[in-house]
């Protein structure tokens, strides 16, 4: 039989009861209260207390747990936790793909929201501004020091520094006064596969539509264009007009496209010429001067070269060390710019050269020979500062 136990009674309306001395009230069963409950709670652990109205404040001094890991309050830490027992954050939440939900109170009927989620598993954060996609100029907007930095709009368009002309994104055309880099798929922004960026300078400033690419500041820094394909081409225009074109086969102009009209290098150097004779002796040699530019395949030598001694030369007498080969069935000659101290005289000294060749050969013929007559070892000078022989010859490689 259940019990209620009261010391002293003071006054008893319908619906009220008073108690004003005593210590205890004993109930064998539930007690429900239709109206207020105000009572201090004298031993802590409560198991069961329902309030089907509002509570409209409540301390909690120490822990605070809902439901083992729905909420916890760590009063030693001052963290909360979601999802843990053990928050190792101010605010961590621990759950699986766990996900926070900022909805806007202000469009209850559209249910606007936005969400940052977390995926652990694959490392990947996520900012989703208006996830249920109902608005229609959405943005993900970061800021510092109150003003903002960096723009994403719902293009895939990116603004920096607070403004809307500067745009990194999907697309863009040359106003009177845009500055903006467009990064696009395609050659055009419908086509599906590649990807240009073009730059948009401000037409009406100082630069007057002036864009640049600019390397670090070092000695060794570089701007790198990459056609990465083996295959791939880079092509420079003005005006929409092709004016140079880079080709896995070289250097083209104007739209040209041939592989045998590709510039392929450009080279300047020095080579070492020496007289070689055919049959015996040798000279001692002081080269003064011997450079060479090679444009594709096309060579320019120079050297200006005399001997200070001789020691019997004999047989034809030609010049070795040629930067590079004459090209097969190639017939390349010069000219000679001086060819004086010889022993022979020499009005109509030549040089030329030949298919395959690495040398240049020497010919002193007269106008009118009907074969060609190679300078000798017999025709050189004895002495300092003899055979002084001029040259520059054309020749094209392999």
């Amino acid at each position: 039989m259940s019990k209620l136990i009261v010391n002293e009674i003071e006054k008893y309306d319908a619906g009220q009861l008073t108690i004003t001395t005593g210590t205890n009230v004993s109930i064998g069963s539930d007690l429900t209260v239709g109206g207020a409950l105000n009572a201090t709670l004298s031993t802590a652990a409560q198991t069961n207390i329902t309030s089907v109205g509002t509570l409209s404040s409540l301390a909690v001094s120490g822990d605070l747990t809902v439901d083992t890991s729905t909420l916890k309050v760590d009063s030693s830490t001052n963290r909360v936790g979601i999802g843990t027992t053990s928050p190792a954050s101010d605010l961590h939440i621990s759950t699986a793909f766990p996900e926070i939900r900022l909805q806007d109170n202000a469009y209850p009927a559209t249910n606007h929201y936005s969400t940052i989620d977390g995926n652990g598993g694959s490392g990947v954060l996520t900012l989703s501004a208006d996830d249920g996609n109902l608005a229609s100029n959405s943005a993900v907007v970061f800021k510092v020091d109150a003003s903002e930095r960096m723009r994403i709009d719902s293009s895939g368009n990116v603004f920096i520094g607070g403004q809307t002309n500067n745009l990194i994104g999907t697309g863009t055309t040359d106003g009177s006064d845009t500055k903006s880099i467009a990064i696009v798929a395609g050659t055009t922004p419908s086509s599906g596969r590649g990807g240009y960026a073009a730059f948009y300078g401000n037409e009406h400033a100082t630069d007057a539509g002036n864009t640049y690419i600019i390397a670090g500041n070092s000695s060794n820094a570089k701007v790198e264009i990459h056609a990465v394909n083996s295959g791939g081409h880079i092509i420079n225009k003005i005006g929409g007009e092709e004016i140079a074109r880079f080709t896995p086969n070289g250097l083209t102009f104007n739209g040209d496209t041939a592989a045998a009209n590709a510039l392929d290098d450009y080279e300047e150097g020095t080579w070492t010429p020496a007289w070689s004779f055919a049959t015996s002796g040798s000279v001692s040699l002081t080269v003064q001067s011997a450079t060479y530019t090679k444009i594709g395949r096309q060579v320019t030598v120079n050297a200006r070269l005399y001997t200070n001694s001789i020691s019997s030369p004999s047989g034809n007498a030609t010049i070795t060390g040629l930067p590079f080969a004459v090209g097969a069935s190639i017939y390349a000659s010069g000219f000679v710019g001086e060819a004086y101290r010889f022993a022979t005289d020499m009005p109509n000294i030549k040089i030329a050269s030949y298919s395959n060749e690495s040398i240049i050969n020497v010919f002193k013929s007269t106008s009118n020979s009907s074969t060609q007559e190679s300078l000798q070892g017999s025709d050189f000078n004895s002495g300092a500062i003899q055979n002084i022989f001029n040259i520059t010859a054309i020749y094209f490689t392999a």
